[in-house]
């Protein structure tokens, strides 16, 4: 349970970076190029909202039907 909690943390503060992190690193957006930037982004939004959802589950492979699965 307190991994879950560690995680889920860790999962909306990569949310909060990928939304928020052009006000605060401004000097990056005239480094690099709009494509890596976006890619950065990108990975931190998805990589958050995996952490996230892992952390309401609990469950690292999430089965979105109520189907039972059988090895």
């Amino acid at each position: 349970m307190f991994f879950r909690l560690i995680t889920g943390g860790i999962g909306l503060l990569m949310l909060l970076y990928a939304v928020t992190w052009p006000r605060f690193m401004p000097r990056l957006i005239e480094i690099f190029d709009e494509f890596l930037l976006g890619v950065v982004t990108l990975g931190a939004l998805l990589g958050g909202i995996y952490l996230v959802f892992f952390g309401l589950t609990g469950d690292w492979l999430p089965h979105l039907n109520k189907r039972s699965h059988r090895d």
